[in-house]
């Protein structure tokens, strides 16, 4: 049985939850989200583990500026997603993408790209935060501000500081 594990960090953004299993990156979301898909892929969900080795690298994405992470992300079953989310891992750190562009790329419209990316269970490693709308921010999951605090911190590349902090799981 596939064993996933979870482990938690508080951020400017807010408290993430990461879920992992084998190497593979299933959730970086908030606690309940992270959960509910853990419990999706097996009832076996544990603290710790490789988790924290995600945790640590986002930690360093918010710290010093991590780039890149050594998770792949779980990718959608469904094949347009699917190429929606890899063209949105194309767009480099510190930039950024119209839905419009990433709509001609994979040959579909930026409204069903904004509806894929609406689902995206891997916030940061699949990095929506980073398509924009043509005329303003556009939207995200953990809101406008989130996203804001994102494309600032990569666009300036400047890190953030040790503004973070652990987050137990003691609800697991």
């Amino acid at each position: 049985m596939r064993i996933v594990y979870i482990d938690c960090l508080g951020t400017p953004i807010g408290e993430l939850c990461v879920a992992v299993s084998d190497g593979l990156a299933l959730a970086v979301h908030r606690r309940s989200r992270v959960l509910e898909i853990a419990r999706r892929y097996s009832p076996d969900v544990r603290e710790g583990g490789e988790a924290r080795e995600l945790a640590e690298e986002l930690r360093e994405y918010f710290e010093v500026g991590r780039a890149s992470f050594s998770f792949d992300p779980a990718m959608p079953v469904n094949p347009l997603r699917a190429a929606v989310y890899s063209e949105v891992r194309r767009i480099p750190y510190g930039s950024t993408a119209t839905y419009g562009e990433i709509a001609r790329r994979v040959g579909t419209h930026p409204r069903v790209v904004g509806h894929a990316l609406r689902r995206n269970e891997v916030l940061i490693l699949v990095p929506c935060h980073r398509v924009v709308g043509a005329r303003g921010l556009g939207g995200f999951e953990l809101g406008p501000r989130a996203k804001e605090i994102l494309l600032n911190l990569e666009r300036a590349g400047k890190p953030l500081g040790n503004s973070l902090t652990p987050r137990g799981l003691s609800r697991v």
